[in-house]
Formats: C-alpha cells, structure tokens, sequence
C-alpha cells in the first residue's frame, strides 16, 4: 500500500535513532560494546539509505521497515541497558 506519510515516519525514526547510537558510541569508546553499537549503526544507516532510495509513492512493503526499525530500536535499548551496567561496576 502507498503511504507517504509512513515513508516519512520510519525515515525519520531511522535518523533518530542513527543520532542516538552516535552519542552512545561516543559513551562507549573503549567498552567492548562499542562494536556492538557500530555494527548496529551500519544496519540502521544501510535500511535508511535503502528507503531513502525509493520514492515514498513506490509500493514498496512498509511493514518490512517498520520490523527492522522495531527491531533495531529494541537492540539499542538492550545495548544501552548494558553499557549503563558496565558504567556502574566500573
């Protein structure tokens, strides 16, 4: 189905969450989750550069990047759990 209005909602929910990971990663130099977090930057960047090839009337499956971005949203809140872990005992 055709909604340009959900096309702008995952893009930008993509772009968020890409701002997020950069300032966790800054958080997370020298943790071992840093690379955790880099490998979850490279997905999230590859799906937004992915949608963003389509134009937001192609009919392309919506739910598809809202399953990712679901996805990717949950490991970013696993991995920040973590690393304010690893803050505490250190």
């Amino acid at each position: 189905m055709i909604n340009p209005r959900l096309y702008k909602h995952v893009r930008e929910e993509l772009r968020y969450l890409l701002g997020l990971i950069n300032t966790a990663m800054e958080e997370a130099r020298g943790s071992p989750l840093y690379s955790s977090f880099n490998s979850l930057k490279r997905r999230v960047y590859n799906t937004l550069q992915q949608l963003e090839g389509y134009d937001p009337f192609d009919n392309i499956d919506y739910i598809e990047y809202l399953s990712k971005l679901s996805i990717y949203q949950r490991q970013f809140k696993s991995l920040t759990w973590f690393l304010r872990g690893v803050e505490n005992e250190g």
